[in-house]
């Protein structure tokens, strides 16, 4: 059924609805949420700020957390161990893969050359949806020559994966301005330093330093913490983007058919 069938017939039926309702409500339901917006400039700003106060403020929680479950109390929160994706952190960073592939989605529906942005959308998803299930960690196990392998083995499969994303979200960013693109390139080298930690990982069990151990606890706090900033930065920066999009397939040149806004 096409859009404009459906907008015909729900918002007279839900406009009578709310006209049925009690007063109260009625006045509650027409009364606006939001004012008068604000200049794009601000709101990209506020958006940037937000990512980088919220990056900060959760890797200190993460970190603070993990450490105290694992190193003090004995890992007797399983919800409070970073390692595990059915953990609070754990469903944090999905969410957060989550919240960027949907921002990549709404630039490609406004890019006039949407095809990597929509690459770079569904493989985000992707990662969102493994971590969530995790994928990567059962291939690893499944493939694993010797204990812990997989740890090494799941970066090399999904390397071509990965350097793809990279590569395309770099070009992305080069589009935008240099608050923007400083941000996303952050994110990105968070993330490889990351993947670098987990590949090294098994260096640490064959030094003794397994799981309950200082050392292994802190590289699992780190790594996690790299993560969840960088994806946070990578998903700050490409919002702000989206308030002032210059995709047009020049890079760093204003669409002829629309000005962009004076804030941006």
């Amino acid at each position: 059924m096409p859009v404009s069938q459906v907008q015909a017939w729900l918002l007279p039926v839900t406009d009578r609805l709310v006209r049925l309702s009690p007063s109260p409500l009625r006045v509650y339901l027409n009364k606006p949420v939001t004012g008068s917006q604000t200049a794009a400039g601000l709101t990209r700003s506020r958006i940037l700020r937000f990512a980088w106060i919220t990056s900060v403020a959760l890797s200190a929680v993460l970190a603070v957390s993990h450490l105290v479950n694992t190193l003090v109390l004995d890992g007797r929160f399983g919800i409070l161990d970073a390692d595990k994706d059915q953990s609070i952190m754990g469903w944090t960073g999905v969410a957060v893969e989550a919240a960027v592939a949907a921002v990549l989605g709404l630039l490609a529906a406004g890019s006039v050359r949407p095809a990597t942005l929509t690459f770079c959308a569904a493989t985000v998803a992707f990662l969102s949806f493994d971590d969530f299930i995790q994928i990567h960690e059962r291939i690893g196990g499944l493939l694993s020559p010797f204990p812990h392998a997989g740890r090494l083995l799941w970066p090399l499969l999904y390397l071509p994966l990965l350097a793809a994303l990279l590569v395309q979200l770099w070009r992305v960013a080069e589009n935008a301005d240099p608050a923007e693109r400083a941000l996303v390139r952050a994110g990105l080298l968070a993330l490889v330093l990351a993947v670098g930690l987990e590949f090294c990982s098994p260096l640490l069990f064959a030094g003794g330093q397994g799981r309950g151990t200082p050392g292994y606890e802190i590289e699992v706090a780190i790594e996690e913490c790299l993560e969840l900033a960088g994806w946070l930065w990578i998903g700050g920066g490409l919002a702000a983007f989206l308030v002032c999009p210059r995709l047009t397939g020049e890079a760093h040149l204003p669409s002829p058919t629309r000005l962009p806004d004076p804030g941006c």
